[in-house]
């Protein structure tokens, strides 16, 4: 299926289709030593919900909204953002500081 047309319908798919690709595109595996996601839900309707990311890189912390079903963007462009912010991340990071990890071909 085409990214753009993927739907989000819970934390399974974030992690598929936003997470796991962005990761595997940013980082390296001995980096990453703890990884969850979790749903949250800021108001009493189910259909409004976000999902966290929460890493530990090399014992430093980060924490990303990867995902808002009230925000009208596509997998992709949520996909991107988050290597986006893994990139930045690793480049201000004390494991990474100043090294600029660029996306493999093809990503976009």
């Amino acid at each position: 299926m085409d990214p753009e047309e993927q739907r989000i319908a819970g934390v399974a798919d974030v992690v598929a289709h936003i997470v796991a690709p962005a990761l595997e595109a940013v980082l390296r595996p001995d980096e990453v030593d703890a990884a969850s996601v979790a749903r949250r839900a800021p108001s009493a309707d189910p259909r409004h919900w976000y999902a966290e990311l929460e890493l530990s890189l090399v014992g430093e912390r980060l924490v990303d909204r990867v995902y808002e079903s009230t925000i009208d963007a596509s997998v992709t462009d949520w996909r991107n953002r988050l290597a986006s912010n893994l990139q930045d991340f690793v480049a201000e990071s004390r494991f990474g500081w100043g090294e600029w990890r660029p996306l493999p071909d093809g990503w976009d």
